[in-house]
Order: structure tokens, then C-alpha cells, then sequence
């Protein structure tokens, strides 16, 4: 999964944000496992920068055991999990960077910030 897909300079490369969730099993988008990901290398390819940062939206479920709109059948419907999944990548990827805490705006600088000596 991957929403808000963004190229961002930083002081000496250029790389990909994204906002994606890690998991090694069947899980609904969420705020304790959303995260903000960038990766790119400095332009001289000698480092490559990562940074993975916890992020929050309004509208996603809290955790990663809630069922969407209460329907825990989600959990055994690969149909039903896909369709819900394309939703909230949809509604992540319409949403306002100042309506994600922190604000995607406020990271994105901090990236852009970055510098390799």
C-alpha cells in the first residue's frame, strides 16, 4: 500500500515520499502502523537516505485489530479486504497534508533539509 507519492529534493539528492504501513500479515490501515517513507540517494550515489516516521489521519481506524465499519468478515474476505483497501488509499491520497499528524508539509521540510557532507 502506498498513498500521497511525492519526489522531494533534498540538499544533495532526490528521492520518493510515500506513505505506506509494514506488515508481515493481513492488516487494515491504520494509526499505529502508518507510516511516512522516504528514500533517496545523494547525488553523488555514495549514501542513500531513509527515514520512516510514524504518522496519523483522522478517518483510519485506530489499530490494527478494529474492523471496518465493524464488519470483521474483512479479515476473511480477500474481495472485501482489497475493496477496502483501495478506499483508504483513495481517502489517503485526497487528503490535506495539514490533515495528517504531523503535517506532511512540516516533514516534507524536514527532509528537504536534509544535508550529506
Amino acid at each position: 500500500m502506498h498513498a500521497q507519492i511525492e519526489y522531494l529534493d533534498f540538499q544533495n539528492g532526490i528521492g520518493l515520499r510515500y506513505l505506506t504501513q509494514y506488515n508481515q500479515a493481513l492488516s487494515v490501515v491504520n494509526n499505529q502502523e502508518l507510516c511516512y517513507t522516504f528514500q533517496g540517494p545523494t547525488q553523488d550515489g555514495k549514501h542513500h537516505i531513509i527515514a520512516i516516521l510514524p504518522v496519523n489521519y483522522p478517518d483510519l481506524l485506530a489499530g490494527p485489530h478494529d474492523a471496518p465499519n465493524g464488519d470483521p468478515s474483512v479479515w476473511d474476505n480477500a474481495e472485501k479486504n482489497l475493496q477496502y483497501l483501495q478506499k483508504t488509499v483513495q481517502m489517503l491520497d485526497e487528503g490535506q497534508p495539514s490533515s495528517f499528524t504531523p503535517n506532511l508539509t512540516k516533514l516534507d521540510a524536514m527532509i528537504r533539509s536534509i544535508g550529506i557532507r
